[in-house]
């Protein structure tokens, strides 16, 4: 369910939603759904895909987006996602933060 198309670069598939996750640790969180079984249950999908940018060290300090002064130089940080978490879920334990089942259609 999940492909080599870039988190943000076109709308996720059929079962699928991506979320951007705002914060200390910004990221963007994809959730793809199987269809519903006939006990209730489906299987998830998750993955976390964090954004690569430029950073710098300069003095000593972060700088983001590469707002380091011009004759300091700049690192890209890659792009980073971490490995596809598989789980069973039901309506009774769907985990908090999470939406219900993403439906297909």
């Amino acid at each position: 369910m999940f492909g080599a198309v870039p988190a943000s670069a076109e709308p996720p598939p059929p079962g699928c939603e991506r979320v951007p996750i705002f914060g200390l640790d910004p990221h963007v969180r994809t959730i793809c759904d199987t269809p519903i079984q006939p006990d209730g249950s489906w299987t998830r999908f998750r993955q976390q895909w964090w954004i690569g940018g430029k950073k710098s060290t300069c003095g000593g300090q972060y700088y983001q987006g590469g707002n380091c002064p011009p004759w300091l130089e700049n690192d890209v940080a890659p792009e980073r996602r971490s490995p596809v978490d598989e789980y069973i879920v039901t309506w009774d334990t769907i985990p908090p933060g999470e939406p219900g089942h993403v439906d297909g259609a």
